[in-house]
């Protein structure tokens, strides 16, 4: 019953075991049905994971021992500190790390261990007297991880995407008790940060969850004068970490860490801005230096060493990063990156290329930010907007040629990269720019041509949907494709893209994966919303296309049943008003008819000669339980209009597809 469908079922269950679990002595609760219940606390249902929770506090966290731990330094450990190391274990053994967020987002409400922010730290910081109760390099990444879901799920109120149930909203009591957690949690970690920051420096992975930790400060602790020597040692950590590391994850971490705390007006935080100030200075007259040297070593014949090759390829990785969060335009970004992507010869190396993408699409999106705000007061303004109008163009244009690919010799990272900036940029500057007042502003708006869209289409179907005997697909691989298939049908859900060329897509819903699937089918939903007809004739023609492709051209005939139940599951997503489909289905019916009939115009209909698409008869059939009796009348007489009922067998689908609209 604990696994039982029904919700309150499953949750008054495990309640139920908890209870008998902890008022009886008989053994009647086997290890085995412990373990089953602590699986549901990873369940995206949050009532059953936080049920589960509570029989797990009961079972695991809430020892009688009246023990104390006691470090190597003579510090007294927190009576919550072996609990820690029992969750720690079973994150470990769960095998499935990854979802420390929903561990959390189930314990917090439960046990109080998950706001011990010292006990966490001093499992990291202190050394037990025991040297086997020392954590391991797992077990502290594992504890970090949990540390830092705490901290974002106390500080922003945020729980799992899969546990939410509509739009969060916070009342005022829940909004103060966010900022008093923010605050506590500034507390402890502004004097604990530097020492922990110290501690991992070596350790990517587990530098990268820690340099997120002050991004979730209520800044007013550093007002504190006392608080002046951890700032000054927080923002050095930052700036060694920028000019060390390359590793993107933790120079985003850096770089959103800066943006906030130079996000205010707080007097004492102004030197963070000025540090700001210095790294990308730092970054900038890096990028430059390392750039002619590069292109000394290029010009003079001679092949680019290892080292050469990685401090490009480290200093563009920092350009690229920093200008996601900051306006780099002042450095003159652009010229130099866009000279490199527009260099036919590739003399870059691939992740170095990458990052000049990057650093152009960020600064086109920094000069139209700077444009909406200041247009109205910058003299230079209608310049400015000419010159983005251009780099936008040319960058698109750019971003094609690597898309595109005739050659077969670019990298795929190189055309996904480009395939997402084109669909991001589509929508940017889409027809909503022409709300912007300054009627400049309204010049940028860049409609997408046929060859454009249909050069996006392609590379949906060589990446997303090619035909593969290879294994199963992996996680990441499928996370992919969903992001390149969202892309496009953004497109389509924004009305850039015209709603019949989402019909290459629909045609693939029915052989995808649920993940895939479920993109196509909210497409769907929204093309429906935006214009029934326009929804309708995608169907239609994505039946169509698959048709021609199995039907007609390789003869298929068993094919034929497959896309009738296609069909049918496609007019199930008509919904259950018949009304609301009726200017639809009339269309839809027309241009279906017309598609059967093709050829027909110069043919007897009683000779042998019959044209192969009579048999689609067959798929409209499928929708005519979505046709209203007064619209029926008027599909009849279009479909006698345009042909004749033939005797041979031929002409038996059309005749099942007429008899069903009498």
């Amino acid at each position: 019953m604990c696994l039982d469908i029904d919700i309150e079922v499953a949750i008054q269950a495990i309640k139920l075991m908890s209870v008998m679990y902890n008022s009886t002595d008989l053994h009647i609760i086997s290890a085995i049905d412990c373990e089953q219940i602590y699986s549901s606390i990873f369940s995206p249902h949050r009532g059953i994971a936080q049920a589960a929770a509570g029989f797990m506090a009961k079972h695991i966290f809430n020892s009688e021992e009246n023990f104390q731990e006691i470090t190597k330094s003579g510090k007294e450990c927190s009576p919550n500190t072996p609990y820690l190391r029992e969750l720690i274990d079973f994150l470990i053994e769960s095998e499935v790390p990854e979802n420390v967020d929903y561990l959390v987002d189930s314990l917090i409400d439960i046990h109080p261990m998950l706001e011990d922010w010292e006990a966490m730290t001093d499992l990291l910081l202190e050394e037990p007297v025991e040297d086997e109760k020392l954590l391991s390099s797992l077990q502290k990444t594992s504890l970090i991880a949990i540390m830092l879901s705490s901290i974002k799920q106390l500080s922003t109120g945020q729980i799992p995407i899969a546990r939410k149930q509509g739009k969060q909203k916070f009342s005022t009591k829940e909004t103060k008790r966010l900022q008093n957690n923010k605050l506590n949690i500034a507390r402890h970690f502004v004097q604990i940060l530097p020492g922990l920051l110290e501690r991992f420096n070596s350790d990517t992975t587990n530098l990268e969850k820690l340099l997120n930790i002050p991004q979730y400060f209520e800044l007013e602790v550093y007002v504190d004068s006392t608080q002046e020597q951890n700032l000054k040692d927080l923002l050095r950590f930052i700036h060694e970490i920028v000019d060390r590391y390359h590793n993107p994850n933790i120079l985003y971490a850096a770089a959103k860490t800066l943006d906030h705390l130079c996000d205010t007006d707080l007097e004492e935080l102004q030197c963070c801005k000025q540090v700001l100030d210095v790294v990308l200075k730092f970054i900038m007259d890096s990028y430059k230096n390392t750039t002619t040297d590069f292109q000394k070593i290029v010009n003079s014949g001679s092949p680019p060493s290892e080292d050469d090759i990685f401090n490009i390829c480290k200093s563009l990785s920092k350009v690229a990063v920093f200008s996601s969060y900051y306006d780099m335009n002042e450095f003159d970004i652009w010229d130099t990156c866009f000279e490199s992507i527009s260099d036919s010869d590739h003399q870059l190396p691939i992740a170095a290329i990458v990052s000049c993408f990057e650093a152009c699409y960020f600064s086109l999106i920094w000069l139209l930010n700077y444009l909406t705000e200041n247009a109205d007061f910058d003299n230079q303004s209608k310049d400015k907007c000419q010159l983005l109008k251009e780099r936008l163009r040319n960058f698109i244009l750019c971003m094609m040629y690597y898309l595109d690919n005739k050659e077969g010799e670019i990298p795929m990272i190189m055309r996904e990269t480009a395939y997402c900036m084109i669909c991001d940029l589509l929508i940017i500057f889409d027809e909503r720019l022409s709300e912007e007042k300054n009627c400049l502003i309204h010049e940028l708006i860049y409609k997408p041509d046929k060859d454009l869209l249909n050069l996006l289409l392609q590379f949906i179907q060589d990446t997303v949907f090619y035909t593969s005997e290879e294994s199963p697909q992996q996680t990441e691989e499928l996370h992919k494709k969903s992001n390149i298939l969202a892309g496009y049908c953004k497109l389509v859900m924004h009305k850039i893209a015209p709603i019949q060329s989402a019909a290459y897509i629909f045609k693939n819903y029915f052989d995808c994966n649920e993940q895939l699937g479920d993109v196509i089918k909210k497409t769907i939903s929204s093309a429906r919303r935006i214009n029934k007809t326009s929804c309708a004739l995608a169907i239609l023609k994505s039946l169509m296309i698959l048709y021609r492709e199995n039907v007609v051209e390789n003869q298929d005939e068993s094919s034929l049943k497959s896309l009738k139940e296609n069909a049918r599951k496609f007019a199930l997503l008509f919904g259950p008003n018949i009304s609301d489909n009726s200017a639809a289905m009339l269309d839809f019916h027309r241009e279906g008819i017309l598609f059967a009939v093709t050829s027909l115009d110069e043919i007897d209909v009683y000779s042998s000669e019959v044209t192969l698409n009579l048999p689609f008869f067959d798929i409209l059939h499928e929708f005519v339980v979505k046709v209203p009796k007064t619209t029926k009348k008027s599909i009849l007489q279009f479909l006698d209009a345009h042909l004749k009922v033939g005797k041979g067998k031929e002409f038996k689908p059309m005749q099942r597809y007429r008899n069903s609209l009498l």
